[in-house]
């Protein structure tokens, strides 16, 4: 239980399963808000089918969600790879905010962007800067820039400095805005995706208005 939705009153996270007859129980993180003292139902998004859950909580207005989900080409029976993320309530839709996986030995992927700061106004373009824990074998992270509806209105790759591949290392560039509209409010994300079959291994992001 926690203020998801910043009106000062008591919300709830709850985890729902649905199976429809056959070997799948699909888990999806679902939103309760507390309208008028009544838990309403909000809205919801997929986990994954059969995940092992290990932790769920509300902190700082957001969901925090741990989770062990299906790796690519993994048996539906045996779920590996242990997640972690966090969730906003935005035009009452879930939105993660960051997402980070882990290697076989413990260790987590994550992005930190570090600058500009969440709520931060910026014009036709904007430095970023920040830091990952595992530098990707690539060496290039990716940015995505979405407005408010989730449409996508840019994205590109995004240099890191690390000695080597796995090490921890940095990034620090100007992102053009791309088709973002004066006065709207964006999201940019930097993502580290898997070359080998595009899945999405780290990812922070900041929200940003334009002027």
């Amino acid at each position: 239980m926690g203020d998801v939705n910043a009106d000062g009153k008591e919300d709830v996270a709850a985890l729902v399963s649905e199976n429809y007859g056959g070997s799948g129980v699909f888990v999806f993180l679902a939103m309760y808000a507390n309208v008028n003292g009544k838990l309403t139902f909000q809205t919801s998004t997929m986990v994954d089918d059969r995940p092992q859950l290990n932790a769920l909580s509300i902190e700082a207005g957001e969901i925090f969600l741990d989770a062990v989900i299906h790796g690519p080409d993994e048996p539906m029976c045996c779920p590996t790879w242990r997640t972690t993320r966090h969730y906003h309530l935005v035009d009452n839709q879930l939105d993660m905010t960051d997402y980070a996986t882990f290697t076989p030995d413990g260790k987590p992927r994550t992005i930190t962007v570090e600058s500009p700061a969440n709520g931060s106004e910026v014009f036709s373009s904007v430095p970023v800067k920040g830091s990952v824990a595992i530098a990707p074998l690539e060496e290039d992270l990716a940015y995505r820039i979405y407005d408010v509806s989730g449409i996508e209105l840019s994205a590109g790759p995004l240099a890191v400095t690390a000695p080597n591949p796995g090490a921890p290392g940095t990034f620090e560039a100007v992102i053009p805005l791309g088709r973002a509209l004066s006065g709207g409010v964006i999201r940019i994300e930097v993502q580290d995706v898997s070359a080998t079959d595009g899945s999405l291994l780290a990812m922070d992001s900041v929200e940003l208005v334009v002027k």
